[in-house]
């Protein structure tokens, strides 16, 4: 999704890192809510989602969801080298991250099972995000202050919203299903609200990049 836009930029070096920006705020303000809500009530997500059968595989969907959001991160930033016509740093990093991966694949398998594939998922992924994560830093100028604060929002409205889930957790997570998912849905609401409300205060955050999204798709 990132490609297209970024392609568009190619070689204007403070519109790609206004981009970069925009991206991270989009993924923060969905990935970090999402991570404290996954902490919080996995097992009950995952028998709402999937079944009860899948609850006992709560620790590998957290595995999971913590693979996906470093790949994401990634892909991001082999976004941006798309951009700046530096598409080999790409294809050099697969090139350690899959026989890494399958390598740790082997052996964290035979030794601890399906936790460990998921670990293993991890493990050779870690390397490729700090690398790609400090090339990206270095061919746009973008500051790690920056994406602090792409970051600071999103997970201080998310730990203060998670406080009643985790105080109240052994109550809520009894509850049925429609009550679980009013709830879940009124933190859902009051999470924007704030959001937009801070955005609209500071003009910092996730609300300036949804404001500029939503003129856009209008």
């Amino acid at each position: 999704v990132s490609f297209p836009a970024y392609s568009k930029l190619k070689n204007t070096t403070k519109k790609i890192k206004g981009g970069v920006q925009k991206s991270f705020d989009l993924f923060f303000f969905f990935t970090v809510p999402t991570a404290f809500l996954i902490i919080f009530a996995g097992q009950k997500l995952i028998f709402m989602l999937i079944g009860e059968q899948w609850v006992p595989m709560s620790n590998v969907f957290k595995l999971l969801f913590i693979f996906f959001t470093i790949n994401l991160i990634t892909e991001i930033t082999y976004a941006v080298f798309n951009a700046v016509g530096k598409p080999d740093k790409k294809v050099k990093l697969e090139m350690i991250k899959i026989p890494t991966t399958l390598l740790l694949l082997f052996f964290l398998t035979r030794e601890f099972g399906i936790n460990g594939s998921a670990l293993a998922l991890i493990l050779g992924s870690i390397p490729i995000f700090f690398i790609s994560f400090h090339y990206l830093v270095k061919e746009t100028g973008i500051l790690y202050k920056d994406f602090f604060i792409s970051f600071l929002i999103p997970f201080v409205l998310s730990f203060l919203l998670g406080l009643p889930i985790y105080a109240l957790k052994d109550t809520i997570l009894k509850t049925d299903l429609i009550t679980f998912s009013g709830i879940i849905l009124l933190l859902g609401v009051t999470y924007i609200y704030l959001i937009t409300i801070i955005g609209k205060k500071y003009n910092q955050g996730p609300y300036t990049t949804l404001n500029l999204l939503k003129k856009y798709i209008k």
